[in-house]
């Protein structure tokens, strides 16, 4: 029982009210931040499965609008264009330092990094 345990740990949806939020001075109005968590399971099957978009104008704010509009209570900018949706929070907690792709258009911004969401979920 306890290997089975160990090898679905990673899969396990957490609820935001069981995660510690963490203020940033860039988490956009309405919305916690919930650092920097991997997104990358299988190239098909994410924990964050609807892609918003991925350009050049990509920032905290402009993803979390996208998401909020499409109807989405998560949001998770990765690898610096790209901005990715989801109803459920998943992903492992990762340290905030692998988030650490600036977004193109906001130089004091971090966009995720490589498989690395940093998401954000309404407040």
């Amino acid at each position: 029982m306890f290997s089975l345990l160990v090898v679905l740990l990673p899969f396990i949806s957490a609820s935001p009210v069981e995660l510690e939020t963490r203020d940033r001075a860039t988490t956009p109005a309405g919305w916690k931040s919930y650092g920097c968590h991997f997104d990358c399971y299988d190239g098909m099957n994410r924990y964050l499965p609807h892609k918003a978009y991925s350009n050049d104008l990509n920032s905290p704010r402009k993803c979390t609008k996208a998401c909020e509009k499409a109807g989405y209570k998560f949001a998770g900018v990765q690898f610096g264009k790209e901005c990715w949706c989801g109803n459920e929070l998943g992903g492992q907690l990762t340290d905030d330092k692998e988030c650490f792709i600036q977004c193109p258009k906001a130089a004091k911004e971090t966009c995720g990094g490589p498989c690395r969401n940093f998401i954000y979920g309404l407040a």
